[in-house]
């Protein structure tokens, strides 16, 4: 009981300042089929629902990769455009991923493109959201 008061609570706190559900992703994840050494491009569309503006800067990370990835520099094989953007309320922007695969990638790879929200109207503020989705990239035999 404690807990679920607990929540309520946060997720209220979070609601009145605004952080929560400040924008739309879409799609929520993708799935690529992927052969060492081509390159593949991705898209997400994000909506700012709000009517403040807020600025995001996306950016990546490995979530589940074989242990033989982990040498891998994401910088050199994943590129995301635009860097960093701002929303103005209700706008839209499409976010594109270009994934260059490396010849010396093994299996499967799961990378988080990661989108951290910053309400420009509202500096400072003690909680940032992230909002991070997952490109699942699968290597073809």
């Amino acid at each position: 009981m404690k807990k679920n008061i607990f929540l309520i609570l946060i997720f209220s706190i979070l609601t009145d300042i605004g952080i929560i559900y400040a924008f739309n992703i879409s799609p929520h994840r993708h799935h690529l089929n992927v052969s060492p050494g081509k390159t593949y491009t991705v898209s997400f569309q994000i909506v700012n629902v709000y009517d403040y503006k807020i600025s995001i800067e996306p950016s990546f990370y490995n979530k589940k990769t074989p242990e033989q990835n982990y040498d891998i520099n994401l910088d050199k094989w994943i590129k995301i455009k635009p860097k960093k953007f701002i929303l103005k309320p209700k706008q839209t922007k499409k976010v594109t991923v270009k994934i260059s695969v490396p010849r010396q990638i093994l299996k499967k790879s799961v990378v988080m493109i990661s989108f951290p929200i910053e309400n420009l109207e509202q500096k400072n503020s003690p909680v940032q959201l992230v909002v991070s989705v997952p490109v699942y990239i699968n290597v073809k035999e």
